[in-house]
């Protein structure tokens, strides 16, 4: 509830500000579930003379990337020249990565240069790339994205190469919190044999599962269901009725501690589910909830693949040490890509 009443009370703020600066401000429906997201046409608080000098109008791919690298980075946008380059880019249709380099002397038509420069815009607001272009590359899947659908990140690739490690490629896996897709569709494209039951609370985020899992030809094998995990580990819905239990539980869970929600970027705060994110005190509210459902769904013997924040893996640890009720054992703990404890296995006795 707190998420979600901070997540229309940022939007409402943000449109306060823009309305207080007589800055263009809209809040419109992004897609077809009329989901809430910004489109902002000018940057808050850009001082005249830093946002004049993007007004000129270059005709060559060099010069937008020159121009617009330098006002994001002026302006303190994260990851100023991919930003620009992921713009231009899919304005352009430049499929390749090796591609943009040969393109940088191309002449932009009026219609590209101001689509260009729309997108840009759009990122000056600090709307996530992802959103803007509407698609995102995931291991070897192209993704549909979607606000406010949390973004997968890339640490989550790791959390994937962890299951397939282990996983049983014939497994029938249960993943909670699908969002887009990104981790039950990669473990499909890799386990082609495998049955993946994929569950959010979220409408949005099953019908956005499902395109993506048409998308990349990956249906056959997926049963999506819009359940809501609750606090004493069971689900508002019920899953298919031939899914008794399962071979492994993998999850990206909400893992935040709400004390922390102040401190995350404007991307993160302004356009994603902060439901995604916020996990109670501690962090560990969904996560617990998660380990009640295995004592129930995972089969003896069966895996649990979580990403956690850095603070969580002894956490865990030591609850279920002191809930041997659970009938679950730790197993060990899997750093990220930057050495931080990122994900733990856990398996059922």
């Amino acid at each position: 509830m707190m998420c979600n009443i901070l997540y229309k009370h940022n939007l409402l703020v943000l449109a306060w500000k823009c309305a207080s600066l007589s800055i263009p401000c809209v809040l419109s429906s992004a897609n077809k579930n009329n989901t809430l997201s910004i489109i902002i046409n000018y940057k808050m608080g850009i001082p005249k003379q830093n946002y004049s000098s993007c007004k000129t109008k270059p005709s060559k791919v060099s010069d937008l990337q020159k121009e617009w690298s330098l006002c994001f980075e002026t302006n303190k946008i994260p990851e100023p020249e991919s930003s620009v380059k992921y713009i231009i880019e899919h304005v352009l249709k430049i499929k390749e990565p090796y591609q943009y380099d040969l393109e940088q002397n191309r002449e932009l038509t009026e219609d590209q240069e101001k689509q260009i420069r729309t997108l840009c815009e759009c990122r000056l607001a600090r709307m996530p790339v992802q959103y803007i272009i509407k698609e995102w590359d995931f291991r070897d899947l192209q993704l549909t994205m979607s606000p406010p659908v949390f973004i997968p990140r890339p640490e989550t690739e790791q959390l994937v190469d962890l299951v397939l490690e282990a996983a049983p490629p014939d497994g029938l896996f249960l993943e909670i919190g699908c969002g887009s897709g990104a981790i039950c569709l990669s473990l499909l494209k890799a386990l082609p044999k495998a049955r993946v039951v994929a569950v959010d609370q979220s409408k949005m985020a099953c019908q956005l599962t499902s395109d993506n899992a048409l998308r990349n030809d990956l249906t056959s094998n997926l049963q999506v269901v819009r359940s809501k995990l609750k606090e004493d580990g069971t689900l508002s819905e019920p899953l298919p009725q031939e899914v008794n239990q399962v071979d492994v539980l993998v999850s990206n869970p909400p893992y935040v501690p709400a004390s922390q929600l102040v401190d995350l970027q404007p991307e993160i705060k302004l356009y994603e589910d902060l439901r995604a994110l916020e996990a109670g005190r501690d962090g560990l509210r969904v996560i617990k909830s998660l380990l009640l459902l295995a004592q129930s769904i995972l089969r003896p013997g069966g895996l649990i693949f979580l990403e956690v924040d850095t603070s969580h893996p002894k956490l865990i640890q030591k609850w279920v040490a002191d809930c041997p009720q659970l009938n679950i054992t730790f197993v060990k703990t899997v750093k990220d890509f930057c050495e931080k404890d990122r994900f733990v296995k856990l398996r059922k006795l």
